[in-house]
């Protein structure tokens, strides 16, 4: 396995870890607080329970961790050697025309 892989693999791991961390921290620390029964309310609003929190908690939180998985494995789609080449290159190509601007100037 190569270097660069392993990095890839290491940054992904290291990324969605610390999202499933922060994922199960709000569902164990925040969700704990909220009664699993139905909350009665003297008006026709419902309260949501615990059991109606994790219901629409827990699709978002698979999308949030697919999307994490997804920017660790993959980045932003520039691999750091072609960001690095593309913009030394055109930081060379700017520097020779101010070069050449002065020489003919």
């Amino acid at each position: 396995m190569s270097a660069r892989l392993k990095l890839t693999l290491s940054y992904a791991g290291i990324v969605v870890v610390s999202g499933l961390l922060l994922l199960a921290a709000v569902a164990l620390y925040l969700l704990r607080y909220v009664p699993d029964v139905q909350i009665p309310v003297l008006t026709d609003l419902r309260v949501p329970n615990r059991s109606d929190l994790i219901r629409a908690f827990v699709p978002v939180a698979a999308t949030v961790m697919v999307v994490l998985l997804a920017l660790g494995l993959g980045g932003d789609g520039c691999s750091p050697d072609g960001c690095w080449r593309r913009s030394s290159a055109s930081a060379t190509r700017l520097g020779s025309r101010r070069r050449d601007r002065c020489r003919t100037g």
